[in-house]
C-alpha cells in the first residue's frame, strides 16, 4: 500500500462527519480561551531569570512583543532599557510576554516603575500574532 493511497483514505474520512466537526471544534476552542493557564511556564521562567532586568543582560538583546491594550508593537532592547527606565522590565516578564501566543496562553500583564516614580503598564502577547516577521521593525536596533 503506497503512502499516496493512505493519504487519500485520510482525506476521504475527513470529508465525512469528522470533516464537518473540525471547524466547529476549532470555533469552540477559540471561544473557550487559551489552552493552558501558563502557571508552569511562568514559574520555570522566573526560577531561571530571578530578578534580572533587560538592562542587566551580558549581551545586547532585542525582543519584540505586541501590546493588546494599545494595539501597538513593543520592542524591548538592552539599549532602550539603559536609556529609558520604563522599558527596563524584568527578563521573566519579557520572556513570558513573547511566548504568550493567544490560543495557548493569556496575554501577560506587568508594570514597570522608573526611579522617579513614573509607571507604565504592558499587556503583551507574542509579536508573531501582529507581524509574523518582526525583523524589518527591529532591524534599525541591531
Amino acid at each position: 500500500m503506497s503512502l499516496e493511497f493512505r493519504g487519500k483514505q485520510v482525506q476521504a474520512a475527513q470529508k465525512g462527519v469528522v470533516g464537518f466537526l473540525t471547524p466547529v471544534a476549532n470555533l469552540i476552542g477559540t471561544v473557550r480561551g487559551p489552552k493552558y493557564d501558563g502557571s508552569f511556564l511562568h514559574d520555570k521562567i522566573k526560577s531561571l531569570t530571578h530578578d534580572v532586568t533587560i538592562a542587566d543582560t551580558v549581551t545586547n538583546i532585542v525582543v519584540p512583543a505586541f501590546d493588546v491594550k494599545y494595539l501597538q508593537p513593543i520592542i524591548f532592547s538592552t539599549y532602550e532599557a539603559k536609556n529609558e527606565p520604563l522599558k527596563n522590565a524584568h527578563l521573566s516578564d519579557i520572556c513570558i510576554s513573547t511566548s504568550a501566543a493567544p490560543t495557548y496562553f493569556l496575554a501577560h500583564f506587568f508594570k514597570t516603575t522608573s526611579p522617579s516614580g513614573e509607571s507604565r503598564e504592558f499587556h503583551l502577547i507574542d509579536r508573531g500574532v501582529a507581524a509574523n516577521n518582526p525583523i524589518p521593525s527591529i532591524y534599525h536596533l541591531v
